[in-house]
């Protein structure tokens, strides 16, 4: 009786671990959903070169290394509407205040990021993707308007989950392209590889283990550059509701530019970030 009940057993967990999920994300009509994002990092500039440069950074009181440490929150509530004849949903994203606090060399630099306050209005797509009818902003630059489209663009970027069922201990690759301004200078286009592993599926969230890596996408005319990173972290997946309840991830990132032929700097960043989104649905507009 005892090896029945022992086999009955292994047949009931092989089922369960062939048992396959399928994953999407979903923004639901007349829905509410509230993101919150900390960032937390320590940045490190150097320079290697010709003696007489690196001796004209200390005669202008420029310590080097530049170290700094920096911390970020940001809030953001979508509201969605209804959905239309086409499957589009009106959606109305609301960004709180952005503040970057940095700590470099003893100094403390607050800032406001330019998205601060920002209102858009638009509506989800079929594919999910976030189109941008208008925006209020505080600036009301033109040229802020296109930079902040921009990043509303990079911060709706999701999971592209395989369009088939995962098995628990299968992995598959996500790219996120993400460009680095730098002042004068076209940005940095980067691209953010990360391996999800299905760990676990239990109360209808799914636990991912991650495997990050970041690589230069392409070439920069203007700069000659080297970009590599690398981390791991972990997400949580609300099969229910069709989003990503909780993320988490620690990075590392190297950067060398060659500035001229007499000086290169070199720049290491360490990353944590933190996010979570919650949904009230059948919100009220």
């Amino acid at each position: 009786m005892k090896k029945i009940s022992f086999l009955i057993l292994l047949i009931s967990n092989f089922a369960f671990s062939q048992e396959g999920f399928r994953f999407e994300n979903d923004f639901k009509p007349n829905s509410e959903y509230l993101f919150k994002m900390n960032t937390q990092g320590i940045t490190e500039v150097d320079f290697v070169g010709d003696s007489i440069l690196l001796a004209n950074f200390k005669n202008r009181g420029v310590e080097l290394p530049i170290i700094s440490k920096n911390e970020s929150e940001v809030t953001v509530k979508t509201t969605t509407g209804k959905m239309d004849s086409q499957n589009r949903i009106s959606a109305v994203i609301e960004y709180g205040d952005v503040i970057n606090i940095a700590l470099v060399n003893g100094e403390v630099i607050e800032q406001k990021r330019p998205i601060s306050g920002t209102i858009a209005y638009g509506k989800y797509l079929e594919n999910n993707k976030f189109q941008v009818d208008s925006l209020i902003n505080p600036s009301k630059t033109q040229e802020s308007l296109e930079m902040i489209k921009n990043m509303i663009s990079e911060l709706q970027q999701q999971i592209e989950f395989p369009d088939r069922k995962l098995h628990v201990g299968e992995t598959f690759k996500n790219i996120i392209p993400f460009s680095i301004p730098i002042k004068g200078m076209n940005p940095v286009q980067i691209s953010i590889s990360t391996d999800y592993t299905l760990k676990e599926v239990k109360n209808e969230i799914a636990k991912f283990d991650l495997i990050l890596s970041v690589e230069l996408k392409g070439e920069n005319e203007q700069l000659d550059l080297m970009v590599k990173g690398e981390g791991k972290g972990i997400s949580e997946f609300n099969i229910n509701d069709k989003i990503t309840s909780n993320f988490s991830s620690d990075m590392t990132m190297n950067m060398t530019i060659k500035v001229n032929d007499q000086l290169t700097s070199k720049t290491k960043s360490t990353t944590v970030t933190n996010y979570k989104t919650e949904i009230r649905k059948d919100a009220s507009r």
